[in-house]
């Protein structure tokens, strides 16, 4: 309790940036002669975003330069053999292609053998309005991940005419080595204020105006490997005039610059990340699929393949880029927006949580904690309600979704960056989500408790574990829903009028 603590020779910000990260990997002075530019400097990293950093003593401040990145660092030490510097990776458990070890720091190539501008990339036939070439697909998935207001476009290119995409409906979908995907971001440049309430609070959001001009940021690509994946990013030129006539090939350690816009008439400006490669691969693993979006739920949705429509998922198997799929789209399972609000806040919430959560917490992902996202479990085998953090909670009581108490779930003050907790996702946003973060508020406030057990559910109501009226089978209130229905329907078993029960009209010619 009285230990004098000296100040950190050098302090960093979370975020995916070139010096931002999320959880410092210690390191030391390295004294070997194999890599002379990194003598006498301390060499450390960042295990989620991946950076790998030197550290040298200079005044008035110390001199941090990235030499690399690599995500999921643990520790480093140096090869009593050779004096080079050795990283033990811990990697993405449960596959052969994320498998972890211990690495080598050496010195790499440059960027010589990628294009050096979008245009040479010839992946559009016509940058002024992104025609893509011949053998390119668009598409567009149910739900999209949160970019910070921006807007994505997509496309996808199998490159060997006869390899496909293998089918699995709850799973990542198998890809063949060489296939491309890219995705475009686009920001509008004015916007307009209004409110929205979180947690019975009313917090101030920001949507573009109707017909505001966009400006084109960067458009990445992903290749698939034989052994895995890398992307690339192309950031575009004249952000500030708007001629926007190609995109030079970004930095391999990450780009950072402000968007100029108008808030409510006035001057303003965003900050915008374009990711470090190693940041990309952090996220797009084996586990998660690669593609984030490439898979059954994201794709059961309208679209269009060489001037034909309809399901997306029909179309794929129909053109040929799709094999195993035996079963009608109509039957299979498809992500929610948030404003889908004729569904459940909780199918409305796996869907939010899969897409911008689950591709780091499942089993085997990237992710720390205990919980696990993916929308094909059940809500009780995801682990989250009543779940207690692999981590100590900030506060007492505080658990990973506590039924009914917004401010002590540990997963809405990690969406909302509140109650002391650090923001999550940690790479790729700057700004809170604040139409996931109400729906997240809104579905632990007023639906979570019902699909807690049973037995909670019967003490809540009948104030005891054992008397008759609580009994699954009773039907107290006499509405013909025993206590077991009452507690799926979530209705109230003192209240005949409060009951689930179905009913079938007609909408022209639907049912």
């Amino acid at each position: 309790a009285n230990a004098a603590l000296d100040a950190p020779l050098w302090e960093y910000t979370h975020g995916g940036g070139t010096f931002q990260g999320s959880s410092i990997t210690g390191g030391f002075i390295y004294r070997g002669n194999a890599l002379p530019t990194l003598t006498g400097k301390y060499i450390f990293a960042d295990y989620v975003s991946g950076n790998i950093w030197s550290l040298e003593r200079t005044n008035p401040s110390p001199t941090v330069t990235r030499i690399d990145g690599e995500a999921a660092i643990v520790g480093m030490l140096t090869d009593p053999a050779s004096g080079d510097i050795l990283l033990l990776d811990r990697g993405n458990t449960g596959t052969t292609q994320g498998i972890g070890g211990i690495k080598r720091l050496t010195v790499g190539t440059n960027d010589a053998g990628y294009p050096q501008s979008l245009s040479r990339t010839n992946f559009f036939s016509d940058l002024t309005n992104l025609a893509p070439n011949p053998g390119a697909v668009g598409y567009a998935p149910n739900l999209r991940f949160w970019s910070d207001h921006a807007e994505k476009s997509r496309w996808f290119l199998i490159r060997n005419a006869a390899d496909t995409v293998g089918y699995s409906r709850d799973n990542a979908w198998s890809l063949p080595e060489g296939m491309i995907w890219v995705k475009h971001f686009d920001y509008p440049t004015q916007w307009e204020s209004f409110s929205r309430t979180i947690d019975g609070v009313s917090v101030t959001d920001r949507r573009p105006t109707a017909g505001s001009p966009r400006r084109r940021l960067e458009t990445r690509f992903l290749v698939r490997t034989a052994t895995g994946s890398y992307g690339l990013s192309y950031r575009w030129n004249n952000l500030n005039t708007g001629d926007q006539t190609d995109a030079a090939l970004a930095s391999k350690n990450g780009e950072s610059f402000d968007i100029p816009i108008s808030l409510n008439g006035s001057p303003s400006t965003v900050p915008w990340q374009i990711q470090s490669r190693n940041s990309c691969i952090n996220c797009h693993t084996p586990e998660a699929g690669h593609a984030l979006s490439f898979n059954t739920r994201q794709l059961n949705a309208p679209g269009a393949i060489a001037g034909a429509s309809g399901n997306f998922l029909s179309l794929l198997s129909n053109t040929g880029y799709l094999t195993g799929l035996a079963e009608s789209p109509a039957s299979l399972p498809r992500h929610l927006r948030p404003d889908e609000t004729s569904y459940s806040l909780e199918a409305r919430v796996r869907s939010y949580l899969a897409v911008n959560c689950a591709y780091c917490h499942q089993a085997g992902g990237t992710g720390g904690g205990n919980w696990d996202g993916r929308a094909q479990l059940t809500l009780a085998q995801t682990g989250l309600v009543n779940g207690v953090p692999l981590d100590a909670a900030l506060h007492s009581g505080d658990l990973l979704v506590r039924p009914g108490d917004v401010d002590k779930s540990i997963l809405y003050n990690r969406a909302a960056g509140a109650n002391g907790y650090s923001r999550m996702p940690p790479l790729g946003t700057n700004e809170i989500d604040l139409e996931g973060t109400q729906l997240l508020a809104d579905w632990i406030a007023g639906e979570v408790q019902p699909q807690a057990t049973f037995e909670e559910w019967r003490i809540s109501h009948f104030g005891n574990p054992t008397s008759a009226q609580g009994a699954p089978s009773s039907d107290p209130d006499g509405d013909g829903g025993d206590n077991r229905f009452e507690w799926l329907t979530n209705t109230d078993p003192g209240n005949p009028s409060s009951v689930w029960q179905p009913s079938i009209h007609r909408n022209g010619n639907n049912i």
